[in-house]
């Protein structure tokens, strides 16, 4: 008996091994990826293969020794499928992107299926921080290789390509608005760190972040940036940073001055860059709305008119899948609860609901818990990822963030007594 507990210890060890590792290299086989795809014009799918690959030991490891988790997810895909399926037998189309609503539900649950094998490690594995802060951290370092390269001209542009038509940098990734939310956060991690333990580090980060987010330069990455700088001293100081009797305060309060004071010197040398006359192109063709959603207004209110065209009642339970759209228009809105709503109805709402309240739980009740200094930034992050989901997209689908951001969602259960974060 002894030996059979053992040897399942043993198996689940080799698994969450695998899978830290995998976790740790699954930014350098995105760059590798995106570096053959830009200098040999060769699409190999090696980050495709590689998180499959990633997911079937995830899946393993739930089947194994989380069952009933199992039976969840595998209730979530038969659920998120069955809007495809429906339109598919009803003749209202011919299934062509069936291909891609499963790689697009296995994004959506990634997530949840990682987080759920974390929150099962955490009990078994007293190095279980450690690891975690390895995969964040070799992640970065990509990350931040990927940006540098940008900055002497190599890998992918973020809007346009070649000559004067290219804006912005995003490195050998290939993904489009992913880099924003994979900079969000990582901006968080590395802030909310160096400001619990160095404010000077904290200042030195804050301009590197700001540099990183103006090099991507999508709105998403710009705000984003700028929000996190300005809250991490809130969120850590409350009212004492606006007494003006601590250092905290008072140098809150001078570097907001400079920056105000600052600010038309900023906004003309923004106005200058060329991600200005981006802006300027969608405010003074779409307006505000169509500044802040990129034209995806226009995509909302075709595919609203094409949901309305079929049965209302199966629509909003289940969707009518993906297929049914990409035969008459662009199939998605790039905001991602709309577009879980017309391919999964509410059903694909309250999923994508259920993965963000799993993550984001812990850090709601740890919120105000000083024992726990991550959770506050953990559930501020992800409701900027939230807000974010909802004007550019591709959050919560995406291949990129959803194995990096368990990880960071798990230091909400981080106590400095327990484990020292250097």
């Amino acid at each position: 008996m002894m030996l059979l507990k053992y040897s399942s210890e043993a198996k689940a060890n080799l698994i969450s091994k695998l899978v830290f590792l995998q976790l740790s290299l699954y930014l350098v086989v995105d760059s590798l990826n995106g570096f053959m795809m830009l200098g040999l014009g060769v699409d190999a799918s090696l980050s495709a293969l590689y998180k499959s690959a990633l997911l079937i030991l995830l899946l393993i490891y739930l089947s194994v020794f989380l069952p009933r988790h199992t039976v969840f997810i595998l209730a979530a895909i038969c659920v998120l499928s069955l809007g495809e399926i429906v339109s598919i037998f009803s003749l209202d189309t011919d299934g062509s992107k069936v291909s891609f609503l499963i790689q697009h539900i296995l994004k959506v649950l990634s997530p949840l299926i990682l987080f759920l094998f974390l929150l099962d490690r955490l009990k078994r594995d007293h190095l279980f921080f450690k690891r975690i802060l390895t995969v964040i951290q070799i992640n970065g370092l990509v990350f931040l290789c990927n940006m540098l390269a940008g900055i002497f001209g190599f890998g992918f542009s973020t809007y346009g390509q070649g000559g004067e038509n290219m804006v912005g940098s995003k490195g050998y990734f290939y993904a489009g608005n992913e880099i924003s939310a994979i900079l969000v956060v990582f901006g968080a991690f590395y802030l909310a760190r160096a400001y619990l333990n160095n404010k000077f580090h904290f200042i030195v980060l804050a301009i590197l972040s700001i540099a990183v987010g103006l090099l991507v330069s999508t709105k998403t990455s710009m705000l984003a940036v700028v929000l996190l700088i300005v809250l991490m001293p809130v969120l850590y100081e409350g009212r004492r940073l606006f007494l003006l009797n601590n250092i905290p305060s008072i140098v809150f309060v001078l570097t907001l001055s400079t920056v105000l004071v600052q600010a038309l010197v900023i906004f003309e040398a923004f106005t200058n860059a060329p991600v200005y006359a981006r802006f300027l192109f969608f405010f003074e063709r779409h307006g505000l709305a169509g500044l802040l959603l990129s034209g995806r207004d226009i995509f909302l209110t075709e595919l609203w008119l094409l949901f309305s065209q079929k049965n209302l009642f199966l629509g909003f339970l289940f969707g009518h899948g993906v297929s049914y759209y990409a035969e008459f228009t662009k199939y998605s809105v790039e905001m991602d609860f709309f577009d879980m709503f017309f391919w999964h109805g509410l059903s694909g709402v309250f999923v994508l609901l259920i993965v963000f309240f799993h993550l984001s739980y812990k850090s709601w009740v740890s919120f105000s818990d000083k024992l726990y200094p991550f959770a506050r930034i953990i559930l501020v992050t992800n409701m900027m990822l939230l807000a974010i989901s909802n004007f550019s997209g591709h959050i919560f689908t995406s291949g990129m963030l959803a194995f990096i951001w368990p990880c960071f969602v798990m230091l909400a259960y981080y106590d400095p007594r327990r484990l020292a974060v250097k």
